[in-house]
């Protein structure tokens, strides 16, 4: 399935939460009035939608809408922002809506989660390999020795974010990489992005 656009992600997630609850499509008079644009607007947009597969149209008729089976079962799910490599901090800060989401169970829906492809070697002696996608918690309030951060220490650039297992010690904390190549950094301050609670990992 081809990527939808952000555009064509809002529109689908307004006749999702539509169906789901009235039981049927809005029409292309809701759609752009919701996103005020006109009813070719909507209904151009709609039919992007049908031809890359995130909808089923049975007929001519815009009640005849449906999600396929594989999005509805994805209803279970929750989308997150998914970075295509680490997110810089500045990336982060800004708390702008991503172009790709992915699916993370919701009962992780509490936790705030994004996303992000690895890239880094930092921590495959961990297991957490280039490719693997990292699901990071934004709630640090409960963060503890040992957990594998998303993290910023003093001294370094916003560009330098860093995937690193965190230790506070006296006066700063410890950024581990789990990697033998590769040093851990002492810092006196750190901002943590983000947790990892899930990591998901495609083998074809």
């Amino acid at each position: 399935m081809k990527r939808l656009t952000e555009k064509q992600a809002a529109v689908l997630h307004y006749i999702s939460s539509y169906m789901h609850e009235y039981g049927r499509a809005p029409s292309y008079s809701d759609i752009g009035k919701q996103f005020k644009v006109s009813s070719t607007a909507a209904s151009n947009t709609v039919r992007s939608i049908v031809k890359k597969g995130y909808l089923e149209k049975k007929d001519r008729s815009l009640r005849s809408l449906a999600l396929p089976l594989k999005i509805r079962e994805k209803k279970e799910n929750i989308a997150v922002d998914l970075y295509r490599r680490e997110p810089t901090a500045s990336e982060l800060d800004s708390n702008e809506q991503t172009a790709d989401h992915c699916y993370v169970p919701r009962f992780l829906e509490e936790d705030d989660c994004f996303a992000f492809c690895v890239t880094s070697e930092s921590m495959i002696g961990a297991g957490i390999n280039p490719g693997d996608i990292a699901i990071m918690s934004r709630k640090t309030d409960k963060l503890k020795d040992g957990d594998i951060v998303l993290a910023l220490g003093s001294g370094q650039s916003a560009d330098e974010i860093e995937l690193r297992t965190f230790r506070g010690i006296a006066n700063g904390a410890i950024l581990s990489p789990d990697n033998v190549a590769m040093g851990e950094r002492r810092v006196t301050k750190v901002l943590v992005y983000g947790i990892l609670v899930r990591l998901e990992r495609s083998y074809r």
